[in-house]
């Protein structure tokens, strides 16, 4: 079965006597260990559907489900406990939290969790993300790749059946945004995890098994990765 199911989601604001439509009828599902790009113009609407996938947020109208449950019926607490079970986060502006080092950092979903050895656990995805000689250092006195990082070591340290990275490599230049895109690669393949990714970069875009593209608010299958290809 499917580990998230959109039917029919579509996202809306009021503003006065208007209406303002940001996803119209969304339908599609991702298959456990799927990569998927999600692409479109600024303003389609691909931040706010990531957003509603993850429970962040919620439809205006439709379902979501995400590993067997139906996030659209639960309250805002019970969203929380799911993410926290199940979901891991990458973001653009890398979200550490200043006053603690990478290794507190790292630490801090395993604590919310309340799961043991979380020290150990916390150093171990440092080393997989090759910092393992920085774990004392604060977020202030790390490269932007070193921060992103340790965004990722924190997403994966709690074993996420899904991972949500919303344009990870946005504050970073090629070089190193290459860097950070390998390793999301790497730590995904190596955990089996399910990856949902909002890009502008039809380059990373290539790198997933299927892309879906956002059109002002609509969405449709992607092309394959050599259709992409030769379309690019």
């Amino acid at each position: 079965m499917p580990i998230i199911e959109v039917k029919h989601a579509s996202k809306w604001i009021e503003s006065g006597t208007e209406k303002i439509e940001i996803l119209n009828d969304v339908n599609f599902c991702v298959d456990q260990g799927e990569t998927v790009a999600i692409l479109g113009a600024s303003g389609s609407g691909k931040s706010t559907l990531l957003g509603i996938l993850a429970g962040l947020d919620t439809p205006s109208a439709g379902e979501i489900e995400m590993d067997g449950q139906q996030v659209t019926l639960l309250d805002e607490d019970a969203r929380a406990a799911l993410r926290a079970q199940s979901v891991g986060f990458v973001f653009q502006n890398f979200f550490l939290v200043p006053g603690l080092s990478a290794l507190e950092n790292v630490m801090l979903p395993l604590q919310v969790l309340s799961q043991e050895n979380i020290q150990d656990r916390a150093l171990e995805y440092l080393t997989k993300v090759g910092l393992a000689h920085r774990i004392h250092h604060l977020p202030s006195q790390l490269s932007g790749v070193e921060q992103q990082r340790v965004a990722l070591a924190r997403a994966f340290v709690t074993q996420p059946k899904i991972l949500f990275a919303d344009e990870p490599t946005g504050n970073l230049d090629q070089h190193t945004g290459s860097q950070i895109i390998d390793l999301i690669f790497e730590l995904n393949e190596l955990m089996g995890t399910t990856l949902i990714l909002v890009t502008h970069d039809l380059d990373l875009a290539q790198l997933c098994d299927r892309r879906l593209f956002l059109n002002n608010g609509t969405i449709a299958p992607a092309l394959l990765k050599k259709e992409l290809h030769s379309n690019a």
